[in-house]
Order: C-alpha cells, then structure tokens, then sequence
C-alpha cells in the first residue's frame, strides 16, 4: 500500500477490464519478469516498462475491438440500405401489380363478352344448319 509500484489485480481495475483479452492476466505475467529478473513477490511489481507494455497491449486490444465494431457497423449499415432498396422494389412492384390488376380484369370482362357473342353466333349457326 506504501509503493505505488504494486498494484492489485482484481476489484475496481479487474472488472473494468473484463473481455479485453485478459490484459490483468497479461499484466501480472509481464510484471513477473522485470528487466530479467524473476519477481516473487506475492504482490506484482509494476514498473514503468511493464506498465508500458500493458498500455501498448491495451491499446492493441482497443484497436482490434474497434475494428470488430467498425466492420459491425458497416455491415448493418450496408443491410440497412438493402433493406430500403428492397421496400421501395416492393412497393413499386405493388404499385404495378395493381395496374395489371386492373388491366387483367377489364381483359377478363372483354372475354367474357366476345365469348358471349361466339356463343350466340354459334348456336345461331347450329340452329340454321339443324333445320
């Protein structure tokens, strides 16, 4: 507690650094081996180079971790464009779909009578021909 070389690993330092590749573990391992030299304290030595090394290890992992959430965000990004591409195609698809709607059942509706009218004229023609 008198040396502000040591630090300990777990409580507030601990939690905080919880899903960051282990860097407490990363850390306690570095601060064992000072400058050469096997450290058996029961507590960590922490030293300016091993400090140095924990930051640029922490750093590492804070840039691999922005990468992920970068590629992340990119990825939802470009889902949510298609998903917007993909709403217009339909709602333009919807809009035609309506038209030829409309068109097949005024077509249905011309049908229906020209086959009215050969039907007449057919059966005109068979009554003439059954006489």
């Amino acid at each position: 507690s008198g040396n502000p070389s040591i630090i300990y690993t777990s409580g507030v330092c601990g939690d905080a650094l919880t899903g960051t590749d282990c860097l407490i573990e990363k850390v306690v391992q570095l601060s064992r081996e000072v400058d050469g030299v096997v450290n058996r304290l029961a507590v960590p030595y922490v030293g300016p180079r091993t400090f140095l090394r924990f930051i640029e290890c922490f750093c590492e992992s804070f840039k691999r971790r922005k990468a992920e959430v970068q590629a992340t965000e990119d990825a939802l990004r470009t889902a949510l464009q298609t998903m917007h591409s993909i709403q217009q195609e339909v709602e333009e698809m919807k809009a035609r779909l309506s038209e030829l709607s409309q068109q097949l059942e005024v077509s249905s509706k011309l049908s229906a009578m020209v086959l009215e009218e050969l039907t007449a004229k057919d059966m005109c023609l068979f009554l003439r021909h059954a006489r």
